[in-house]
């Protein structure tokens, strides 16, 4: 299976994104109050690490960059019961339904394969 990634190593975890996604919702940071500025680490180290696993095992292309860093979120606001939150800035034609469906088949894939 051919992975398309632009990431020299596929094996190990992405520190990029962990650190990227954190330095937007971190607790004081620009964004950390999607997350009331109670975003703990290793929820971002989580949901970084299913994000690349499943757009490998999907074999979908992976850069680790905005578009993985907004799935992360999302993904962080339903798999850890933040209270939902729209963050979107075309949210009034609710284009961000992508993303929705690719959190919920994440969270799908992650509870299936029972991590």
């Amino acid at each position: 299976m051919e992975v398309k990634t632009t990431k020299k190593n596929r094996n190990i975890m992405d520190k990029e994104l962990i650190e990227y996604t954190w330095s937007f919702y971190a607790p004081g940071e620009l964004h950390g109050d999607i997350f009331d500025n109670k975003l703990k680490k290793v929820e971002v180290v989580i949901s970084t690490e299913l994000v690349r696993l499943y757009f490998i095992e999907k074999n979908m292309y992976y850069e680790g960059t905005t578009l993985e860093r907004e799935i992360t979120r999302d993904l962080i606001l339903k798999l850890f019961n933040y209270p939902p939150t729209r963050t979107h800035p075309f949210d009034f034609l609710d284009l961000d339904l992508e993303y929705d469906q690719i959190v919920n088949e994440i969270i799908d894939w992650y509870q299936g394969k029972g991590f």
